[in-house]
């Protein structure tokens, strides 16, 4: 009983902090992140989504230590390393961003989101020819997004 009731407030505190964030009201959506995760510290996803709100203020070394944090807790959850991936574009660290697909693609090889993701790094970087086998790949594996994008840049 006690862990559904905490559950149930887990539940409550996010569905208000997203409203929050959605509103642009970004500091007292952190705020109620922050409050979340100090009653429930391993909570992966309370990172990755308080690390959203800090990276729509432009706090990008803090979004980005929170994501790393989402990502220790949950090495599995693509969207962690999605929103790392945005944060550290805007840095232009893209041998950075590779790693960490690099090590997320270890564990999960056919992740189609994981594969698409990359591709654009690849893209970036000038490494036409891996991004090419990314995109086909993930293509292939049926992410519509990345067909789509393989018949405009690669026909």
């Amino acid at each position: 009983r006690l862990e559904k009731n905490l559950r149930y407030v887990l539940n409550e505190l996010v569905r208000g902090a997203y409203a929050l964030g959605g509103a642009g009201k970004h500091d007292e959506a952190i705020a109620q992140y922050t409050r979340l995760l100090q009653m429930h510290p391993r909570y992966a996803n309370g990172y990755s989504y308080r690390a959203y709100s800090r990276s729509k203020k432009g706090e990008l070394a803090l979004a980005e230590d929170d994501y790393l944090r989402a990502i220790e807790l949950d090495p599995n959850n693509v969207q962690s390393y999605r929103g790392l991936d945005h944060v550290l574009l805007q840095q232009k660290r893209l041998d950075e961003i590779l790693d960490h697909w690099g090590r997320y693609l270890k564990r999960h090889p056919n992740d189609s989101t994981a594969l698409f993701e990359r591709s654009g790094t690849y893209y970036r970087k000038g490494e036409i020819e891996r991004a090419k086998r990314d995109i086909s790949r993930a293509c292939r594996l049926g992410k519509k997004q990345a067909c789509e994008t393989q018949k405009r840049y690669f026909p």
